[in-house]
């Protein structure tokens, strides 16, 4: 997952998410996070999301999951 934000900024919320920094920028970075079921891995990611712009890179049920929320989210 890449986050538009420095892990300095996120490291707070990742402190109970299972995770790997991959890359840390001065302004963005690349987090790898991991969960047991998808779920979990969707809220996690949404969790950080709420701190900062993130975007999945990978693996694509993960993003289409994230895809089906941010519609259900937005449907009026």
């Amino acid at each position: 997952m890449a986050v538009n934000a420095p892990y300095t900024q996120i490291v707070e919320v990742l402190r109970w998410i299972d995770h790997t920094p991959i890359e840390t920028e001065s302004e963005s970075c690349v987090v790898r996070i991991r969960a047991d079921k998808l779920e979990w891995l969707t809220m996690a990611i949404v969790r950080i999301a709420l701190a900062a712009p993130v975007t999945v890179l990978e693996p694509v049920a993960v993003a289409d999951a994230i895809g089906e929320l941010v519609e259900r989210l937005t449907k009026r």
